[in-house]
């Protein structure tokens, strides 16, 4: 089987490192494929690479899509060869269609042994529900045992906000910045092309993405953390970043963290509403205009406001519009997860005993979805036995000749 060899440079600065990830399958009219660039600028900033595990997380996705092993020319974590073997299994077995198994091998193996403090942690960043609540609930040593010392909080260029939008970015990085300082947390920024070179499928791949970018601070830290976005009780799978797979994406220098799973949304709302700068420069929008602020008309930004509203607080700095009648009546869940955030606010409100007239347009909406979610479900049903009957049926037509019958054949697996 073919494979892709893999290449790491990198670049320092004072306050910037740039590492590039070169790769290219194994021919010599095309050495090189094409790079992923990671550039990071801030107050922490890593030395030079203990390990290529970042470049092998970034590539792991591509590689299965065209069943092609990997090569890489430099040190690998043996715990994340390890790992990555259950991690192709699983989403293997989750998709099936589109993901080989691939073999992973480097000019050095290196045993286990983790460069980073053990419970220094740097956390995802991106101003949104999820990740304020991990870096407060650390921050304030509210974990318990497992609560750690956050040494720097990531804000990465190249996922929600495209590499050419720096305008939207620079107001991202405003608000975080007020919001981090509050804590007394330095703010690193990570930009990537990941997402344009190596990404095909979002939902699934982006935690991989995630973890690229965490496993370029190895050295720094010897644990990346990773708000989650679904409580235990409403896990969706498949899902990119999970509780299952997140950690398999760990390596010898760092461990990959999932964080707050434990919490709902209103809960983790709860935590922001007692911190001022967090609440005001809260971002979650990322269906309206690309501007790194609220529109607060999309699904999230009027359910995010709803969240405010079941705890019993006003969402006041963060969003320039406010949820109206008609805005509940017409908000669509377009999935069952979706449905389950707006049912775990009405919940929640009655436990809190809030008693207003927005739970009244809520809990319509609820039904409308629910009814046009089993609709759709229905549907797509209806559309999958139509298909399947134009098939048997036109089988059934096919004229059969009986001296030129050729015994079926099980199409060849290819060797991995």
């Amino acid at each position: 089987m073919s494979h892709i060899d893999v290449w790491l440079s990198e670049e320092r600065g004072s306050y910037s490192r740039r590492r590039v990830v070169s790769f290219g399958a194994n021919r010599p009219d095309r050495p090189v494929a094409g790079q992923l660039r990671f550039e990071l600028d801030g107050d922490v900033l890593p030395d030079c690479a203990p390990l290529a595990d970042a470049a092998v997380v970034a590539l792991l996705f591509p590689a299965m899509r065209a069943g092609l092993d990997l090569r890489i020319h430099d040190r690998v974590s043996r715990r994340l060869l390890i790992n990555l073997e259950e991690f192709q299994a699983a989403w293997r077995r989750w998709r099936p269609l589109d993901y080989a198994h691939i073999s992973i091998t480097a000019d050095e193996e290196v045993d286990d042994s983790h460069d980073g403090p053990t419970m220094k942690a740097v956390s995802l960043f991106s101003g949104g529900v999820d990740s304020s609540f991990t870096l407060l609930r650390h921050r304030g040593a509210l974990a318990g045992r497992a609560s750690c010392h956050i040494a720097a909080a990531v804000l990465i260029h190249g996922f929600d906000i495209p590499l050419e939008n720096s305008d939207a970015f620079a107001v991202v990085r405003n608000s975080a910045r007020r919001a981090l300082e509050s804590v007394g947390v330095p703010l690193v920024c990570v930009r990537t092309n990941w997402r344009d070179v190596a990404c095909r499928n979002w939902e699934n791949e982006f935690a991989a993405g995630l973890a690229a970018c965490l496993h370029q601070f190895a050295g720094v830290a010897g644990i990346g953390l990773v708000g989650s976005a679904e409580d235990y009780a409403h896990l969706h799978l498949p899902w990119g970043s999970n509780p299952i797979t997140n950690g398999l994406l760990s390596g010898g220098a760092l461990r990959i963290v999932t964080d707050g799973a434990g919490y709902t949304r209103s809960e983790k709302v709860a935590l922001i509403a007692r911190s001022p700068a967090f609440r005001d420069n809260l971002r979650v929008c990322w269906e309206g205009a690309v501007t790194g602020r609220n529109c607060g008309h999309c699904e999230k930004c009027l359910r995010t406001q709803l969240n405010f509203l079941a705890i019993g607080h006003a969402p006041d700095v963060a969003f320039s519009e406010r949820p109206t009648p008609w805005k509940l009546l017409t908000l669509r869940a377009r999935s069952h997860v979706q449905l389950a955030y707006l049912c775990e606010i009405q919940e929640t409100a009655s436990r809190q005993g809030i008693e207003a007239s927005w739970r009244s347009f809520l809990r319509v909406s609820i039904f409308v979805n629910y009814v046009l979610l089993k609709s759709r479900q229905c549907l797509a049903r209806v559309g999958w036995l139509r298909a399947v009957y134009r098939r048997v049926k036109g089988a059934l037509r096919r004229p059969k000749s009986a001296g030129n019958r050729v015994t079926p054949k099980m199409p060849e697996i290819a060797s991995q």
